[in-house]
């Protein structure tokens, strides 16, 4: 149910629209996707050259629309993006890069790939995934062909897998190489999904991570194809 006090995407798509390319958009309350009003923002809201700083507030996509579609130097703070769907990404689909610093995604799901992120370039830093939902990717799923992955100090727990197959984070063709520090990957369940899994990607580096509660018939924490890991404890 949409409280008086949050604002529609039709309206946070005209406070984008209005703020200049560079510059950063300050949020003051939550947003969240109506139906009847927002049907046309219901595959994302579109972002390119802009920082949303949310200021603790979230942005709901009821279970019905995908939150963003990012173009280029997108960054997001300060935020939760909830309740997302799309069939990549059921939060953000990134077809360039997206800067994620201290976001919330939570609840999360896609038809296809990335219940919280689908990402060609991408950059975290203490960014919690909270019980997202996809076939592959549950958190994330990177398709990234040239640009590197820095993923500090983030919680990555609760996943839920559509089928057995479901990974936290699912890495495809990505040359360059992937960086995972100081970060948490807990309480995950499939007969053959993983926290993280790689193919044809350059070097996995783990730093100071934890690996816990995690259940699977084959691999239930790293599963790597044409890929190496580094993993200092």
């Amino acid at each position: 149910m949409q409280s008086s006090n949050d604002g529609s995407f039709s309206d946070l798509s005209d406070l984008i629209q209005n703020t200049p390319k560079g510059e950063t958009l300050q949020l003051t309350k939550n947003y969240k996707f109506d139906n009847n009003t927002d049907f046309s923002y219901k595959e994302s809201i579109e972002l390119d050259f802009i920082t949303i700083d949310g200021s603790g507030n979230s942005i709901d996509g009821s279970g019905q629309a995908r939150i963003f579609y990012t173009f280029n130097n997108v960054t997001l703070k300060n935020l939760k993006l909830i309740n997302g769907f799309g069939d990549k990404g059921g939060a953000i689909n990134s077809n360039t890069s997206v800067n994620c610093d201290n976001v919330v995604f939570e609840n999360n799901s896609a038809k296809i790939i990335g219940g919280g992120i689908y990402a060609y370039y991408l950059s975290l830093n203490n960014c919690t995934f909270n019980t997202n939902y996809a076939a592959n990717g549950s958190s994330i799923y990177l398709n990234n062909r040239v640009g590197e992955i820095d993923i500090p100090d983030s919680l990555i727990n609760n996943s839920i897998f559509k089928n057995i197959d479901g990974n936290n984070i699912f890495i495809n063709n990505t040359p360059k190489d992937i960086k995972i520090n100081n970060s948490i990957f807990e309480n995950t369940i499939s007969q053959n999904g993983r926290a993280i899994f790689s193919q044809s990607a350059g070097d996995i580096n783990i730093y100071n991570t934890k690996f816990r509660n995690l259940k699977s018939g084959n691999g239930a924490a790293l599963l790597l194809f044409s890929t190496s890991a580094k993993i200092d404890k």
